[in-house]
């Protein structure tokens, strides 16, 4: 599959590569880094662009040229255990993005039982803690009228 840079990522789609960049990081479009020519670069696979594109509303062009592949580094290849090539299909990506809706959602569980819990823990402190005595004395204030309060009688 292509992989492109944020620069030819951009040009495809029209937009800046400012705009893909904050995509990028915002998490709409999945990119990752790559030792490219001695340094990292971010590359995006064509797929996640392409469905970014129509989900965003952008035509996908190619001016002309097809896109090229970035190539990939040595560090950078899945292997299974007998160290042959892994398959990353759309099969697979299928998977992996189930597990991390799965992920996700006991997490989401796990957080709204920590708060149901913290809520408790705090109704029970609430009720523990004695009245305040200047609840009295405000509601004996604000039952005398303007003038009294101001006179003092």
């Amino acid at each position: 599959m292509a992989r492109l840079t944020i620069q030819k990522a951009a040009n495809m789609t029209g937009v800046s590569a400012r705009t893909i960049r904050r995509r990028v990081k915002d998490g709409t479009i999945q990119a990752e880094k790559v030792l490219r020519g001695g340094r990292d670069v971010w590359v995006i696979a064509g797929g996640d662009l392409a469905a970014w594109a129509e989900t965003a509303g952008h035509t996908m062009t190619t001016g002309g040229h097809e896109a090229a592949p970035v190539q990939d580094s040595d560090h950078d290849k899945q292997v299974d255990s007998d160290g042959q090539p892994r398959s990353t299909g759309p099969a697979q990506a299928d998977t992996n993005r189930q597990e991390e809706l799965d992920r996700a959602r006991q997490r989401i569980q796990d957080l709204e039982r920590e708060r149901a819990w913290l809520r408790g823990h705090i109704d029970s402190l609430t009720r523990a803690l004695p009245p305040a005595a200047s609840q009295e004395a405000e509601t004996e204030e604000k039952s005398r009228s303007w003038w009294q309060r101001l006179w003092g009688n």
